[in-house]
């Protein structure tokens, strides 16, 4: 008994001392005050249990003291909740948000607590108002690019006017796109006050604005928070401050190649029946059922491109970009298994997508078998050893002279029988396949092409590289077939009579 009454008495002394301090923080003396007194009282209601005399008033004691332990860990949490608060206050992050919801708030205690709380969400507020988090100086330049009309605030989602648009992005995709019009325009994006960007950039950018005027596209001009919003329209890449959104690229679908008109060099392809809304959004009449492919130049044949399961969407720019510039005059695509024509595609041909017809094809064999009956001939790249080893029997095409397969494009010893590939271009046109990066060209293309055509590597027989890109690969047979010509550029030199060399290097 007398144990319990000196437990009871040390508690109550530790619960005066811990009272003083009740409206104060929390000190380590109300912690070691109220663990001590907690021990002892479980000690002592030990004791009382074994003997069966715990009574009333021991009882609410023990209440008691697990109602100061309750509060003193409540008070840890919103010291705890304080001070995360205050750190995100002075630093904020893009990818949090500090301000804390009305419930959030109406947890602190006591009204001091909750003012500073509230004090402390409304500094907050006021920093995550100002756009972009930025500085003064920069929220000042905000301020005067809004008052010249320039939108700073980009929405939440990604502005798409259609479903199927593109947003391309760089200065000569977007430039291309403008001049070709091949495509619905929606609206160019043009980022303001960034920044500085080289001269020629600016100088193509404000042919870029003008010829957007000239073609009524709408133009918004963007800063701010619009800065990642454009990234997001590019997918991260590069886009020097122009995005362009646009439909889906014009790519029309047809059936087979017909004869070629010997006076005009041009020739049309027959298309896939389409309705009229089909027709117009390829930019096509509605009662035109074929459609014209011309020779750049008239003193040869048109040439086609067939990329067959290319799934590279660099490759497949990459190629669209040499095809443009050595005169291909237009690109054939599978309708499945080859990669799309989509932004990066544009991107990675520098435009020159935009400027190239594009055509698909359903049934391949069909396609070639009813080209071929109407005097296209169809070359098929292979590795040298498919190409040198083939033993297939001669084509016949519906022509006075048949051709036979050959291989390689240097050293070979062109006759009537065996006629160089721009020897064939000059009176009939041609179409050159190439295929995947891995799997090459499809072996039924192949079988059914009139020639199979190969690149002999000088160090082949080492098994190191044993091949080409796709994209140099194509830039070396298209050369063969167009022929084009290297230019010579001579360099003089002022004649220094210190140094005795005369203009044409040669000391004297």
């Amino acid at each position: 008994m007398e144990s319990t009454q000196r437990c009871s008495l040390r508690f109550s002394q530790h619960v005066q001392s811990s009272t003083c301090l009740r409206n104060a923080s929390l000190t380590s003396a109300i912690g070691n005050g109220v663990r001590k007194a907690g021990a002892a009282l479980k000690r002592a209601e030990a004791h009382r249990v074994r003997e069966g005399t715990l009574g009333f008033w021991e009882l609410k004691d023990k209440q008691k003291v697990e109602g100061v332990r309750r509060r003193a860990r409540d008070r840890d949490d919103q010291h705890r909740r304080l001070d995360w608060l205050r750190q995100d206050s002075e630093a904020l992050s893009d990818d949090q948000e500090p301000r804390l919801r009305d419930e959030e708030l109406s947890q602190f205690t006591p009204r001091s607590t909750l003012r500073r709380a509230r004090e402390l969400n409304d500094q907050s507020a006021n920093l995550t108002r100002t756009p972009d988090r930025c500085s003064r100086e920069q929220a000042a330049k905000l301020a005067r690019l809004r008052a010249q009309g320039v939108s700073t605030e980009a929405p939440s989602g990604t502005p798409y006017t259609e479903a199927t648009s593109d947003f391309l992005y760089g200065t000569y995709p977007v430039f291309a796109a403008l001049q070709a019009r091949r495509r619905k325009l929606h609206k160019l994006y043009v980022e303001c006050g960034g920044d500085a960007l080289p001269a020629e950039v600016e100088e193509t950018t404000t042919k870029i604005v003008s010829l957007a005027k000239k073609h009524k596209v709408p133009i918004e001009r963007v800063a701010g928070s619009w800065s990642s919003m454009l990234d997001r329209m590019a997918g991260k890449r590069p886009h020097n401050g122009l995005v362009l959104e646009a439909g889906p690229i014009p790519q029309i679908p047809i059936t087979m190649l017909k004869q070629m008109d010997r006076q005009t060099r041009s020739v049309h392809a027959q298309l896939r029946e389409l309705n009229t809304e089909d027709k117009l959004a390829l930019g096509l009449n509605p009662d035109q059922d074929t459609c014209q492919v011309s020779a750049n130049r008239k003193d040869r044949s048109p040439l086609l491109l067939w990329l067959d399961r290319i799934t590279d969407t660099g490759n497949v720019g990459a190629i669209m970009r040499t095809a443009y510039f050595l005169g291909v005059d237009g690109i054939i695509l599978p309708s499945h298994g080859t990669a799309p024509i989509s932004a990066i595609t544009i991107k990675a041909s520098a435009g020159a997508a935009e400027m190239l017809p594009i055509f698909t094809i359903g049934n391949e064999s069909d396609f070639m078998t009813r080209s071929q009956h109407n005097g296209w001939v169809f070359y098929a790249a292979a590795a040298p050893e498919s190409a040198s080893t083939s033993k297939r029997p001669t084509k016949q095409i519906h022509s006075k002279n048949a051709t036979q397969p050959f291989s390689g494009l240097d050293g070979d010893e062109h006759t009537t029988e065996n006629p160089s590939p721009s020897d064939v271009l000059q009176s009939r046109p041609c179409v050159v396949m190439l295929g995947n990066e891995g799997e090459g060209l499809r072996s039924f293309l192949q079988n059914k092409a009139d020639h199979l055509i190969a690149i002999n590597g000088a160090n082949s027989s080492t098994n190191l590289i044993d091949s080409l890109n796709v994209s140099v690969a194509a830039a070396l047979l298209i050369d063969r077939f167009i022929s084009t010509n290297l230019e010579l550029r001579h360099r003089f030199v002022e004649k220094e009579n210190d140094l005795g060399v005369d203009s044409a290097g040669i000391n004297n």
